[in-house]
């Protein structure tokens, strides 16, 4: 689903169907921009995990003890923004 176009001409009007217009706009801007935050603190707590595992493993520490899960939930998130931004 496509957003309606923004003519700046309508602005001028500023009719109800511009306004709706405008709003959808403004609607997915505040979504993409939640989706930006949230991908940004996942990459930081995978920035954060992959150096803990460098750590750990700098330190002789057995694999077990490192957080997949976390790693695994930042990958997710930054999957789906790559298909859903990137590769349409």
């Amino acid at each position: 689903m496509g957003l309606p176009t923004l003519e700046f001409s309508d602005s001028y009007l500023d009719s109800p169907d511009f306004r709706e217009r405008l709003q959808c706009h403004e609607i997915e801007l505040e979504r993409t921009n939640k989706f930006i935050k949230e991908l940004i603190k996942d990459g930081s707590l995978l920035i954060g995990a992959l150096r803990i595992t460098s750590t750990k493993e700098s330190l002789g520490l057995p694999s077990n003890l490192i957080n997949c899960t976390m790693i695994e939930s930042s990958l997710a998130t930054i999957r789906s923004f790559f298909y859903r931004f990137v590769l349409p």
